[in-house]
């Protein structure tokens, strides 16, 4: 389940996400509500692993079409200058990439999310 730190308000406030247990069980609309996300850390610490995005409340891993993908095989970072703007922040992981496919991640992976937000 993700955690939080900072403060809980999505007014101009920032905090940060984590999320040590992304696997292909979605997480829906984390933040209940609107948010812009600033950064993503990504780590994965097996194998190539994909981590779909999805602005939308409800997901249906390898049906909806993911609004992002990132491709995962060890610690990336990815800086947003202008933020991605989301109704309802929603992800999973899967060992495929593009739409199809909902396969978890091999035993033993763990992909940390972490994501500043406002």
């Amino acid at each position: 389940m993700p955690t939080f730190s900072g403060k809980k308000s999505l007014t101009q406030i920032d905090y940060l996400l984590t999320d040590s247990d992304v696997d292909n069980t979605p997480k829906a609309d984390i933040f209940g509500g609107a948010a812009t996300v600033y950064c993503l850390f990504l780590e994965a610490n097996a194998g190539t692993t994909y981590l779909r995005i999805w602005d939308k409340a409800s997901v249906s891993v390898g049906s909806d079409a993911p609004d992002f993908i990132f491709k995962l095989t060890g610690n990336v970072n990815w800086l947003i200058a202008d933020g991605m703007p989301f109704t309802n922040f929603s992800y999973a992981a899967v060992t495929t990439a593009g739409t199809a496919g909902s396969s978890h991640p091999a035993d033993g992976t763990t992909i940390k999310l972490n994501s500043v937000v406002r």
